[in-house]
């Protein structure tokens, strides 16, 4: 067993888990999978089966990981393990001395830099022999096009050594260097470095290395340049944190925390790859791909959590792939650009829906224009359901056998869709083409209303068959029409009710009542959203704080995929739902930047503490908002121009920036 803690700002946890509990460490350019105690365990068990684990610098793997030896033993037992917002830093304690080994990733290019600091326990000198094995099999991602090649090394007698991959398709190469000096060879399929660290008593001595990943073969001569830099950057162990960070305060410090964890989740996930867009990984260690849903499910949520630029360049990168597929929203694109899914039937919806969320939060008209015909155009995909005579065909969000052929979630997303675009068609001054959206919706909100809905269980069908007979399977997506408010109002509440009765436990909402049993996290914080608008605040919180607690299951300090715990240990939507949650839900804080107005409609249980947030971004305006039992207190701390601010319904001022002013009627 090995103690872990996560350390960030606010919030500090500690817990005994077991030696092969994987964590995470990311920059913008790549990431490490490894175990807490320093043993290589083999992570991944349904794409690259034993292969998700290790370092990535995506669409490359460069190899397993990396293990130091002292004195001929490994150092695979690490009795700590501390994980910050940028660090893995692990503590060895031996007979006569103790290792601590501190991991970091670079901000500014593909390099992974370790310190290593060794101290004696005794008074006189000592020399200790080290040994760092770096597996440099170079291999590509799933599904990437890139075939195994013969790994080559290439020497520097003085302190550089470059290996790379060829043959096939495959391109990559990793160049590193030591300083003090390692003497390097390549032996039993490991890249060596060897060497002495002499010591005296409690004064650490230190060995810093690194390697810097190159996609070109061999290792170009600017990679060779930066290793000093990044060498220098590995000793100084420079903390990597976000520029204007959005903080929430509540009475209720885990739900506080949760969000710190959550924001800091979604930084982590943040990737920047060759030829790629800007995007969130889905999920690690088996999702680090590009997703349609995925990314669209977590906007609002990227939004709430100040990372507009992040939530732009994943939906343009969705937008130019949609764009030539004819309008059509991928499902799966890998790390080097292939589409491996060309899109479920929900995703193509789903995506007008975030872009339009997406320019109520920012204000973005060009991005608005830039993305509505590849949104119109896709939803050509449904144009039968449009005029009246066809249903959505093919998977949903549930992808599982035994429903008929239209998904319940499909009709309802693309409901949502036509009401954004009513919205966004008469906001860039097409009248006409929002009107066209409007007949459509209340055209399709009729016949769904008509043929999905089933009275005697107050609940709307799962799928239909092919000659429109309902079926009910009780899958989580139950929750979605009241979740995306296409439900009729009076029928909202009888199927929340529903479902928190017959499809919950106490994690959250079950995959498929009375089959499977398991609870996801994203079905959960969408249950969590819905509960909200019904005014069931404390059982949403209760959701919330139950998405946050799988931070604190096995890897600590990361959302896991399922509830308390499975899959995949950091999960995107995980994070994002919360944040969502937080802002939208619990706040109430809705945004229509190009009215610039705000809509607040806070959700404060009686006699409950005042809470707030601070550092909102919604387009170039930056807002704290406080909430207290009998009014609300906004300060506009910076923006161009006024914003008008509309609370239980009813305009209730104006702000300038550099203004505050207090609401009440709440």
């Amino acid at each position: 067993m090995t103690q872990m803690q996560f350390v960030i700002d606010g919030v500090d946890w500690q817990g005994e888990r077991p030696a092969d509990t994987p964590t995470f460490l990311s920059s913008p350019h790549g990431y490490l999978v490894a175990s807490i105690s320093g043993a290589q365990v083999s992570y991944g068990a349904e794409h690259l089966v034993g292969k998700m684990g290790g370092l990535w610098f995506h669409p490359l793997r460069i190899g397993a990981g990396w293990q130091l030896w002292v004195d001929g033993h490994v150092c695979d037992d690490a009795q700590f393990c501390r994980v910050t917002e940028s660090t893995i830093e692990r503590t060895f304690v031996r007979a006569g001395y103790s290792v601590l080994v501190i991991e970091q990733m670079d901000a500014e290019v593909a390099a992974f830099m370790v310190s290593i600091e060794l101290c004696a326990r005794s008074a006189e000198s000592c020399t200790y022999a080290i040994e760092i094995k770096i597996d440099t099999a170079i291999e590509g991602c799933w599904f990437g096009g890139l075939l195994p090649g013969q790994t080559v090394t290439t020497m520097d007698a003085e302190r550089v050594v470059g290996v790379h991959a060829s043959g096939g398709d495959i391109s990559g190469g990793v160049a590193v260097a030591a300083e003090p000096a390692l003497l390097w060879q390549r032996k039993n399929g490991m890249l060596s470095g060897t060497g002495d660290m002499t010591c005296t008593g409690s004064t650490p001595t230190a060995q810093t290395w690194a390697l810097v990943c190159d996609r070109n073969v061999p290792a170009t001569a600017d990679v060779y340049s930066s290793l000093p830099r990044v060498l220098q950057a590995a000793s100084r162990r420079a903390p990597q944190t976000i520029a204007r960070p959005t903080l929430f305060y509540h009475h209720d410090a885990d739900l506080e925390a949760y969000w710190r964890v959550a924001r800091q989740n979604l930084t982590q996930l943040d990737a920047q790859y060759p030829g790629m867009p800007r995007y969130p990984l889905a999920g690690i260690p088996e999702y680090p791909q590009f997703f349609g849903c995925d990314t669209t499910y977590s906007i609002p949520g990227l939004l709430a959590a100040g990372l507009a630029d992040l939530a732009c360049s994943a939906l343009d990168g969705l937008a130019e792939r949609a764009q030539a597929a004819c309008g059509r929203v991928p499902h799966e694109i890998t790390t080097n650009g292939r589409v491996y899914h060309p899109g479920n039937a929900q995703e193509t919806p789903q995506f007008a829906v975030a872009c339009w969320q997406y320019v109520l939060w920012t204000g973005d008209m060009v991005a608005a224009q830039r993305w509505y015909s590849v949104c119109a155009e896709g939803m050509q995909h449904v144009a039968g359901v449009l005029r009246g005579d066809q249903w959505p065909y093919g998977d949903g969000m549930v992808e599982r056998h035994g429903m008929g052929p239209f998904k319940l979630d499909s009709v309802c997303y693309i409901l949502q869709a036509l009401a954004a675009l009513i919205d966004w068609a008469q906001a860039l001054g097409m009248a006409a083409e929002s009107a066209y959206w409007s007949d459509c919706r209340l055209r399709l909100a009729a016949r769904f209303e008509h043929g999905w809905w089933i009275s005697d269980s107050g609940l709307y069908a799962d799928s239909l068959q092919r000659d429109g007979t309902p079926q009910l399977d009780y899958h989580w997506t139950a929750i979605v029409p009241v979740q995306t408010g296409v439900a009729l109002r009076e029928r909202q509440q009888i199927v929340y009710a529903q479902v928190k009765e017959k499809l919950t436990n106490e994690w959250g909402l079950v995959h498929t009542g009375g089959i499977e049993q398991s609870v996801w996290t994203l079905p959960t914080g969408l249950l969590a959203l819905a509960a909200f608008g019904q005014g069931d605040e404390a059982y949403a919180i209760t959701l919330l704080k139950n998405i946050g607690v799988t931070a604190r299951h096995g890897s600590i300090g990361l959302m896991k995929e399922l509830i308390p715990e499975g899959l995949c240990f950091v999960q995107l939507w995980s994070a994002a739902l919360y944040c969502q949650s937080i802002v939208e839900g619990l706040l109430g804080f809705r945004p229509d930047m190009p009215t610039r107005t705000i809509s607040l409609t806070p959700n404060l249980e009686p006699g409950a503490g005042a809470f707030r947030m601070e550092g909102l971004v919604c387009g170039d305006h930056t807002l704290d908002v406080r909430v207290h039992q009998t009014h609300i207190h906004v300060v506009h701390r910076t923006g161009s121009g006024p914003l008008h601010w509309r609370v239980a319904d009813r305009i209730q001022g104006t702000t300038q920036p550099g203004e505050s002013a207090d609401f009440y009627g709440v």
